[in-house]
């Protein structure tokens, strides 16, 4: 038996550097900081690993009312990927800073996602 999901992208979008704070990311909104969510869980004085720009496609969408993900891959992909859920409430961009430009810069495609967010609340619902 399959089941099969479906999944609204949102955006497709080639840039020129997938890097933190160099990525495009949604404009902020109540409840929904992406910059504000990966900058508070890394220390700004840590450099990034990645010095070089990572050129590459960026992919952000929804598979269910208020469950977001974004994936990142580079030009330079190694036919990989690396997969990591949000810490806490935080949007599907909080891992940017601390995974986002290590992997990529390593040729690594990355994907992030957020389960449904309720004021008060997180849904844990099955797929």
């Amino acid at each position: 038996m399959f089941n099969f999901l479906s999944i609204a992208i949102v955006g497709d979008l080639h840039v020129a550097d997938l890097r933190f704070g160099h990525a495009p990311l949604p404009p902020a909104s109540p409840g929904f900081e992406p910059l504000r969510d990966a900058a508070e869980i890394y220390p700004a004085q840590v450099p990034s690993p990645a010095t070089e720009p990572i050129p590459g496609t960026q992919v952000t969408g929804s598979y269910a009312e208020g469950e977001r993900y974004v994936v990142r891959v580079p030009d330079s992909w190694n036919g990989k990927l690396v997969v990591a859920g949000t810490p806490g409430l935080r949007s599907e961009f909080a891992n940017d800073a601390i995974w986002d430009d290590f992997v990529l810069s390593r040729g690594f495609a990355f994907a992030s996602s957020i389960r449904e967010f309720r004021t008060g609340s997180c849904s844990t619902r099955s797929r």
